[in-house]
């Protein structure tokens, strides 16, 4: 994986969208989503020759200097899915999409950075959900929020 296209592709986009998107609501702010890492079954992670907490490195730093270049705000995602207990249960498997945990957090994810508002008094909780799970998504929602990063993975042994 080469943050150098992950950064190339955001440019591209933002080169042919934010003109049409202000020339039409020159109100409008425009977002960047920081996505996730991939989990660690997926096989495009040998590939690259390192695992998600490299990946998720990578992107976070990507995102962020994209941001920064142009004056953007980040939507958090990834690192609320780096900060969240059991983050890989956020997953379907075999793949590396959001499940239903997933999905739940990046809503959470939204709506607290787009409209501010705090994700643990968020009421909703999907009904499949257990109250406590619920509860540690809102709680990553609001620590990414609040500045938290993600703890360091533990070391490999050699």
């Amino acid at each position: 994986m080469n943050t150098k296209v992950v950064y190339s592709a955001l440019a591209i986009a933002l080169a042919v969208l934010s003109p049409a998107f202000c020339g039409e609501a020159p109100q409008a702010k425009i977002f960047v989503q920081e996505t996730w890492s991939y989990p660690p079954w997926d096989g495009r992670l040998a590939k690259f020759g390192f695992g998600p907490e490299e990946m998720y490195r990578r992107l976070h730093v990507a995102y962020g200097a994209f941001a920064e270049k142009h004056g953007l705000d980040v939507i958090p995602v990834g690192t609320a899915a780096e900060i969240v207990p059991s983050r890989n249960s956020l997953f379907k498997k075999p793949d590396f999409h959001f499940n239903g945990e997933g999905m739940y957090l990046q809503g959470l994810m939204f709506t607290a950075r787009l409209f501010g508002v705090d994700a643990r008094k968020c009421e909703y909780k999907p009904k499949s959900m257990a109250a406590e799970r619920a509860e540690k998504i809102k709680e990553a929602v609001a620590a990414t929020l609040a500045g938290a990063e993600p703890p360091d993975p533990p070391p490999t042994a050699e």
